[in-house]
C-alpha cells in the first residue's frame, strides 16, 4: 500500500504546529530562567550590651523573600556550643517573612562576637549570609 502525497493544506497545518511547538519550548525556557530567588533582611547584626553570665538571650531577625521563585532556608552554621539558631524549614513565597531566632548562652565572661551563617538557595544556588551577635557577658 502507497501513502497518500500530502496536500498543501496539510504541510502549512504541520509547519505551523512545529513552529507553534518550537515557539512554546522557547517560552517555557525563558520562564525557567527568569525565576529569581532572593530576599532581604531587616539587618545582620544586633548588639546586647552588657548580659549576665549565665543567663540565655535571645534576638530575632526578620528575612523576606523577595524573588519570583520560592526561597528556602537550607541550614543554619553557628560557631560555637553557646549559640543556637532557630529557623524555618518551610519554602518562602514572593513578599513572605522568616525569623531566624538567635540564642545565646552567656557561658564565659568578657566580650563575644558570635556569628551564624545561613544558608539559602537564593539566585537559583546556594548561597550564604552572616548574621552576628555582639555584647559583653558582665561577672555580677
Amino acid at each position: 500500500m502507497r501513502n497518500k502525497p500530502m496536500t498543501l493544506k496539510k504541510k502549512k497545518t504541520k509547519k505551523l504546529l512545529i513552529l507553534l511547538v518550537l515557539m512554546l519550548g522557547a517560552a517555557l525556557s525563558g520562564q525557567a530562567q527568569s525565576v529569581q530567588t532572593a530576599y532581604t533582611t531587616d539587618r545582620t547584626q544586633h548588639d546586647f550590651g552588657t548580659v549576665e553570665l549565665g543567663k540565655t538571650y535571645r534576638t530575632t531577625f526578620s528575612l523576606t523573600s523577595t524573588g519570583n521563585g520560592p526561597m528556602v532556608i537550607l541550614d543554619a552554621k553557628v560557631n560555637c556550643q553557646c549559640t543556637q539558631v532557630d529557623f524555618p524549614g518551610k519554602p518562602l513565597r514572593k513578599g513572605e517573612k522568616a525569623m531566624i531566632t538567635i540564642i545565646f548562652e552567656a557561658k564565659d565572661a568578657g566580650i563575644f562576637n558570635k556569628t551564624v551563617r545561613i544558608l539559602t538557595n537564593a539566585s537559583g544556588r546556594q548561597a550564604a549570609f552572616v548574621l552576628r551577635i555582639t555584647g559583653v557577658v558582665n561577672t555580677k
